[in-house]
């Protein structure tokens, strides 16, 4: 009882099925893999294991192959440290080469979308829940890199340990929220659409999105109100009464302060009664603006997010 095992010489020599029934069962406490029956291991359930660790097999043999590896190495470096999401991460879901057009755009949004929500909710979070609408639904299990990613823009601005596609799933169950997928074929009009639903000991807030073209992605709805939201840079949220003046009021405080808006978009479900205002700004802004703002008749709440560090 209690062996480990290391099998980093050829694939085939473990029983992967023995080794898998014998981990779940706790004889074997844990296990580390270099090599595989199959590889790469797309479908092998020791990946489902938290007491495995798997590494990628590079077979490099040859100069040329090497030279590859390499090249492979540094376009994906290239891609991270510009906004991009890599290909092959170690310890995270494999996402098929004909999924990876679709995955990585709604993965980069959802990240996004989950480092927004998490500054506009208060309370501790409880329940966070992902809607994978319109052709989204037929990911499978290759929406589990999408989710990850919303768990790790959830977690990361509100933590001081790092978060990543790697520790985002174990790290929220570690802090007692409970996440879930939901499929549906409905996509209010879009080809797919991806929702994100927070449960807070205090509240709840819902917020959607979609890509469009050439990878642009837009917010499309906050809390039941319709909206076209470039998610980046700065950005302040209020829900306030709809009349006359709320608007022109807070582009005069923020004017005052040398903030330019970039950005606005309005909402309402019936004129006169609650609405919604989001403006993205270029710079940062100051917590007395935010009173200000807040201090104004017929204004409910008011925050403000940062999403990324400049508006696109």
């Amino acid at each position: 009882d209690n062996v480990r095992i290391i099998n980093c010489a050829r694939g085939g020599i473990i029983d992967e099925k023995a080794l898998y029934e014998a981990v779940k069962s706790g004889k074997v406490a844990g296990a580390a893999l270099d090599v595989f029956e199959e590889e790469p291991p797309l479908n092998s359930p020791l990946l489902e294991l938290d007491t495995v660790i798997t590494t990628p097999h590079l077979g490099a043999s040859t100069v040329e192959a090497q030279q590859n590896v390499a090249v492979s190495i540094a376009k994906q470096c290239i891609t991270v440290l510009t906004g991009g999401s890599a290909r092959y991460i170690v310890n995270a879901p494999i996402v098929p080469a004909d999924q990876q057009e679709t995955v990585e755009p709604y993965a980069i949004l959802a990240e996004k979308m989950g480092r927004f929500l998490t500054q506009l909710v208060e309370g501790r979070t409880e329940k966070v829940e992902l809607v994978f609408g319109g052709d989204l639904s037929k990911l499978g299990n290759n929406s589990r890199f999408i989710t990850r990613m919303a768990l790790k823009g959830l977690l990361d601005p509100i933590l001081q340990v790092p978060v990543n596609i790697v520790n985002a799933e174990y790290i929220a169950g570690e802090r007692g929220i409970a996440f879930s997928e939901t499929t549906t074929r409905e996509s209010g009009g879009f080809k797919n659409l991806l929702s994100l639903k927070i449960k807070t000991d205090r509240m709840e807030e819902t917020m959607s999105g979609t890509v469009f073209m050439k990878g642009r992605s837009r917010i499309v709805a906050i809390g039941g109100y319709t909206m076209d939201m470039i998610p980046e840079g700065y950005v302040i949220i209020s829900r306030h009464l709809d009349k006359p003046g709320v608007i022109g009021r807070a582009s005069t405080i923020l004017g005052k302060g040398d903030v330019n808006i970039a950005g606005m978009q309005v909402g309402r479900i019936n004129p006169g009664e609650e609405a919604i205002m989001v403006l993205n700004v270029d710079s940062e802004v100051s917590s007395e603006m935010m009173d200000e703002i807040r201090s104004m008749p017929g204004i409910y709440t008011a925050k403000f997010a940062k999403i990324s560090d400049k508006l696109i």
